[in-house]
């Protein structure tokens, strides 16, 4: 793998007058606001935060918080992939559960039957996901804001479902 190491002050040539220039030669002007350099402020920038709690018998509530670039709660519904797997970095589904189902939020689509769902958080951004398994087994639950390209993983362990 070659690694390529970049020389910041050859790439950017000037800066004077609140102005910005990239590039070789007299380099390029950037003319683009602060605004559009931040656009990604404020769509989900793929992170979620996680919290579990007991539920009903055999159940585990997981809140799932979408957070936008700056690590705000998202303050618009987003569309999600929710799924649930044995593995600590969320390859592939678990074998175990016997139901998932969105508490807060909208389910549109159950992808895989009690592994797997398309869902929408409400409009702060907040997804309740609830797992059902008889077992009480410890797996991990994905979540992957649509549009982005890695998911946020939480732990489920056993102790997080009620008796």
């Amino acid at each position: 793998m070659k690694v390529w190491k970049l020389n910041l002050a050859a790439l950017v040539k000037r800066v004077h007058a609140n102005e910005l220039y990239i590039g070789s030669g007299l380099g390029t002007q950037i003319t683009s606001t602060a605004a559009e350099l931040n656009e990604r402020d404020g769509a989900p920038a793929g992170t979620v935060g996680f919290a579990v709690a007991g539920g009903a018998q055999n159940v585990a509530v997981v809140t799932a918080t979408v957070k936008d670039a700056a690590g705000v709660a998202m303050t618009r519904p987003v569309l999600c992939h929710v799924w649930l797997s044995d593995s600590a970095t969320g390859e592939g589904l678990a074998s175990q559960p016997d139901a998932i189902s969105v508490s807060t939020g909208t389910s549109f689509a159950v992808l895989t039957a009690n592994k797997a769902v398309l869902a929408q958080t409400n409009a702060s951004g907040v997804l309740g996901i609830s797992v059902t398994d008889a077992a009480q087994t410890a797996m991990t639950i994905c979540v992957q804001p649509v549009g982005t390209h890695i998911p946020s993983v939480g732990s489920i362990a056993t102790g997080d479902y009620t008796d």
